[in-house]
């Protein structure tokens, strides 16, 4: 279970450094000569998918975190590694969501530009045809044609807005999991912290039990000799008072 989380987590984070570097290159494309309304919509999509990676990768990590089982110091060195690079991707990934939308907003669409010119200029040619001509045979046809091209503005302008509300709601959606990871890291630390802190009471804890169990045996070992010591001077008081009884007895016999 564990190893699978990892390599689902690992995983992730390749494919959200993929989608970024590809979000990158989309947006360097805004304001130059390949800007397209395909281009921004396909950098809407991208951007949006890898807000998903993005959200996969937190969950992957917040069960983690939340995975009881202890795989040693090395699940502990993966876990920290995963997460600051976690941590560095979702950073860049803000700063490159920030510098697409800004820059969505800064460029209008190539095809607006030219396709506003263009209805001023075929107006123009309209009204000077029935100035000089009177009701042109092909008005009709003309008008329906400033009225495609004006759909076609008006359209343009919806696709603008929705692809610029897209980029502002994954960014805002970003930036809440950014706190939730930054709080997720917290508490990271505050376990590890706890974990080393039990390993040095733990330490702590057995050097003193050692301590305790040294002096234990110096107590008894002062205890047995001390017993030693004492059984040896009773003999002697014996000795002694057998010796005395035997001299005492002596002139007797």
């Amino acid at each position: 279970m564990t190893s699978t989380l990892i390599q689902s987590l690992r995983t992730s984070i390749q494919k959200l450094n993929q989608s970024i570097n590809q979000i990158e290159n989309l947006s360097n494309q805004i304001g130059t000569s390949r800007d397209s309304n395909d281009l921004r919509k396909k950098l809407a999509d991208v951007q949006h998918s890898a807000k998903e990676i993005a959200q996969n990768a937190q969950k992957n990590l917040k069960e983690l975190n939340s995975n009881p089982i202890n795989n040693g110091s090395e699940f502990k060195i993966q876990k920290e590694r995963l997460t600051d690079e976690l941590v560095k991707v979702f950073k860049k990934f803000q700063q490159v969501a920030e510098t697409s939308l800004r820059k969505e907003k800064q460029f209008e669409l190539p095809e607006q530009s030219a396709s506003r010119g263009g209805n001023v200029t075929f107006q123009n040619e309209i009204e000077e045809a029935n100035f000089g001509l009177g009701r042109s045979t092909n008005y009709e046809q003309e008008q329906r044609n400033i009225q495609i091209k004006r759909d076609q503005d008006l359209q343009l302008v919806k696709d603008r807005e929705n692809q610029i509300h897209q980029l502002e709601s994954d960014i805002i959606d970003l930036n809440s999991m950014f706190k939730d990871l930054a709080i997720i890291v917290n508490d990271q630390q505050e376990t590890i912290d706890a974990i080393e802190n039990n390993i040095n009471n733990a330490e702590l804890s057995v050097i003193n039990a050692k301590d305790e169990l040294s002096e234990a045996v110096k107590s008894k070992s002062k205890a047995r000799m001390k017993k030693i010591y004492l059984s040896i001077i009773l003999l002697i008081i014996i000795l002694v008072i057998v010796v005395i009884v035997v001299v005492s007895l002596k002139p007797w016999a």
